[in-house]
């Protein structure tokens, strides 16, 4: 019996080109093209020999906290105001210090 991996991927042409990689291999593929249909395909009680996640998540936008009357808000609105009177290189280091300081407070990583 083959092993059979299940391939969750949005993105039509580079699913087809990992399935065709993954048949020549000796694997079975079963595709999904979106989260939703390739949870409910993961969770219908097959066996699946692997899994592989895409952990990339959509970049927030870096100051829509920045009026908030919390520690993060005061944190975003200080480093806004230096932000908009920065020269490209500067502004660039900001958005960095955003990142970094939004990932410790989050106690996450985030780039």
């Amino acid at each position: 019996m083959e092993e059979k991996i299940l391939l969750v991927e949005d993105e039509e042409k580079l699913a087809r080109m990992v399935e065709l990689e993954l048949r020549y291999e000796g694997y079975q593929v079963d595709k999904s093209f979106d989260g939703r249909s390739g949870l409910e395909r993961a969770l219908s009680g097959e066996f699946f020999r692997l899994e592989l996640r895409d952990d990339t998540r959509l970049r927030r936008d870096l100051w829509d906290r920045c009026g908030d009357d919390t520690l993060r808000g005061l944190f975003l609105g200080q480093l806004r105001r230096e932000y908009d009177g920065a020269d490209p290189r500067r502004q660039k280091e900001i958005e960095q210090a955003v990142r970094f300081g939004l990932a410790a407070m989050d106690n996450t990583i985030d780039s």
